[in-house]
């Protein structure tokens, strides 16, 4: 079989160069893990297609179509931006928080914030969070009312993904299940409005409550650090009279916060993202449709993208349409960038997945002109994408 194959790629290898290597030329070993909906295409280091199927063809990308959220966020905000979270506070001691989308602002980053904040204020009476640099409500086509951390919604000032992790014991309390993360008392009543759960979890699809808690966390923590809140939390505006206290830098650059979104696979991450990017260049506030226009402005001037549709930034949704072809035109921008993606052997790769839907896209090591690029989408069910890349890997020089 090794021999039958080593030929069959030799006689793609010569054609490669040529028109004919567009062609859906594949190994018949190669060819049968394969289906009608499937594309593949592998490049060699020099541009060269050594390996195509269907390589033209609009498919779901799922997953991999994180890589051009992450390409266009670290053009357009730039590998060192680091996302800020601002706060002000009035003469009445009202403090006021405005969120500006940090996606990796979890219960450690808190913490530490509120004890940096702490010392700059005069007594707190209220906290009011302004969650308006992201407009509310926020839909992301494919994503749904769940539990599920995959659904987790968007918003300019959200905490934990805009998820919770808890225990729930035999008597029907629960507890947290993250010793950094207090169970806070307005947590306890929105996990009492709903069916029990445990694990990780979407608290609350309500973008409004979703902020508030996040003021809760933060009042939390301004406690321990010695600055009670005395009055409520509540949503609000930062009024223009209201001074100045502290711009807080996330410890994360934008290069970090891609390197966890690739690796997880997160699409609270990929979305928050996206709409913050836009929201940069096409102004405030920040919301879906100009990430999606800024995204598909980039694929097209920047990538010479050609047949795609996009719909969000995170690939859940089944809409967003993509052919290996302009995958490959990115991976050959994201060269640059490839060290933030997971790595397995030979290969760097970024997985997806939806029910039916299988894509790999990335980098293997090897060949006398470097690097191999490969883009695997595989939208026929019961078919897999693992065990082409698995052949890949084995069988290219």
């Amino acid at each position: 079989m090794i021999g039958r194959f080593s030929t069959a790629l030799t006689l793609v290898l010569l054609l490669a160069a040529s028109p004919l290597a567009r062609a859906a030329t594949l190994p018949p070993d190669l060819a049968a893990l394969l289906g009608p909906r499937d594309s593949l295409l592998v490049t060699d280091g020099a541009g060269r297609r050594v390996l195509s199927w269907n390589a033209e063809a609009s498919r779901t990308p799922a997953s991999v179509l994180k890589m051009l959220t992450a390409h266009v966020a670290l053009t357009h905000l730039g590998p060192d931006y680091r996302f800020t979270t601002s706060f002000h506070q009035d003469a009445d001691g009202r403090l006021y928080v405005r969120g500006h989308g940090d996606p990796l602002l979890v219960s450690e980053v808190l913490a530490d914030l509120a004890a940096a904040l702490a010392p700059r204020l005069a007594p707190v009476t209220d906290l009011v969070v302004d969650d308006g640099d992201f407009i509310q409500p926020l839909v992301i086509p494919g994503i749904s009312n769940t539990d599920n951390p995959y659904d987790a919604p968007n918003g300019a000032l959200c905490v934990n993904f805009n998820t919770i992790s808890v225990h729930r014991g035999a008597d029907g309390r629960y507890t947290s299940a993250e010793p950094q993360t207090p169970l806070v008392p307005f947590a306890r009543t929105l996990l009492a409005r709903r069916p029990p759960a445990n694990g990780r979890l979407v608290l609350t699809h309500d973008g409004t409550r979703a902020a508030i808690y996040a003021g809760h966390l933060l009042a939390h923590f301004l406690s321990k650090a010695g600055r009670p809140v005395s009055g409520a939390v509540r949503k609000g505006k930062v009024p223009p009279e209201a001074r100045p206290v502290m711009d807080f830098a996330s410890p994360f650059p934008l290069s970090e916060v891609i390197s966890r979104m690739l690796e997880n696979s997160s699409n609270f991450i990929a979305n928050q993202l996206l709409i913050a990017a836009g929201a940069k260049v096409h102004g405030l506030p920040g919301t879906l449709e100009k990430g999606v226009r800024l995204a598909a402005e980039h694929a097209r001037r920047h990538l010479g993208w050609t047949e795609f549709q996009l719909v969000e930034g995170s690939g859940i949704a089944r809409q967003n349409q993509v052919t290996a072809a302009d995958l490959d035109r990115l991976l050959a921008a994201f060269v640059p960038h490839r060290h933030l993606m997971r790595s397995e052997g030979r290969a760097r790769f970024k997985t997806g997945t939806l029910n039916g839907v299988q894509t790999r896209a990335g980098y293997i090591d090897g060949g006398a002109d470097g690097t191999y690029r490969f883009v695997i989408l595989v939208n026929t069910h019961g078919r897999r994408a693992d065990p082409v890349l698995k052949a890949l890997t084995q069988r290219l020089p």
